[in-house]
């Protein structure tokens, strides 16, 4: 039996959900340590991101997008794919890091808004139906993480998604085999891993002064975190789903 023309195979269909024909702005900054780091993953970020976007989108039933956040927006590394994939949002752009935060108001034309390296001094008007936080909640302390999912909760709209990345259990897994060592020392690692293994959490403060440093997050804890934003549902748990960080999405539904 031929396969009905309305139905997509799984590549076509990721080729949607990735948004693989869109245009998306290929200017970079040149001091963004993303790109320099790794410009073979860089606008690969963008579109493994709509993808999770898209995929919390379908679950939640969310069809309009009128606005949505990119917290944490670096130099514009995924907001230039969303630009592209919500060409009728209105975008916003957060951050702690003045230079990325200026070239996405300069070059991408968003509006920005100074973030915070603490939860309760962010200072932003919601409300969003798309939030994206890729790559924080790998580098904060376990109040901060909390924090920021508390963040998200208080500026989702009802109906939206908001979907963030955090290190699961096979980062942890990883660095007990000195795979991945996240540029630690062994007795950083078997500090973080001590305390993963006794709760759930473990995290390792590389800079002091901004309060950030790396940390991985079990199924089980990130669990009991979102139990303390009751307003969110999950909708999405896609482990090593975004450069080898695990997704969360949630929704707050209507």
């Amino acid at each position: 039996m031929d396969r009905p023309t309305e139905l997509l195979g799984v590549a076509e269909l990721n080729e949607l959900l990735e948004g693989r024909g869109l245009t998306v702005v290929p200017d970079v900054a040149s001091f963004d340590g993303m790109h320099n780091y790794a410009p073979e993953l860089y606008f690969e970020a963008g579109h493994s991101a709509l993808r999770h976007i898209r995929l919390a989108m379908l679950t939640a039933g969310l069809e309009q997008v009128d606005s949505v956040l990119d917290f944490a927006s670096g130099a514009g590394r995924v907001l230039r794919t969303l630009m592209a994939a919500f060409p009728d949002a209105a975008l916003t752009a957060s951050d702690v890091w003045k230079p990325g935060l200026q070239f996405c108001s300069e070059v991408l034309g968003v509006e920005t808004v100074e973030s915070s390296f603490e939860p309760d001094e962010v200072d932003l008007e919601g409300q969003f139906d798309v939030i994206w936080c890729g790559s924080l909640l790998t580098h904060v302390d376990a109040r901060k993480w909390t924090g920021f999912v508390k963040v998200f909760e208080a500026l989702l709209a009802h109906g939206g998604v908001a979907v963030f990345t955090t290190y699961g259990r096979f980062t942890a897994e990883a660095l007990r085999k000195r795979e991945n060592t996240l540029s630690l020392t062994d007795e950083q690692i078997e500090q973080l891993l001590g305390d993963y293994d006794s709760t759930g959490f473990g995290y390792f403060e590389r800079l002091p002064d901004e309060g950030l440093g790396d940390c991985v997050a079990s199924r089980a804890w990130v669990g009991a975190q979102l139990d303390q934003a009751p307003t969110l549902q999950l909708v999405l748990y896609a482990e090593q789903g975004w450069l080898g960080q695990d997704v969360i999405a949630c929704t707050k539904p209507a």
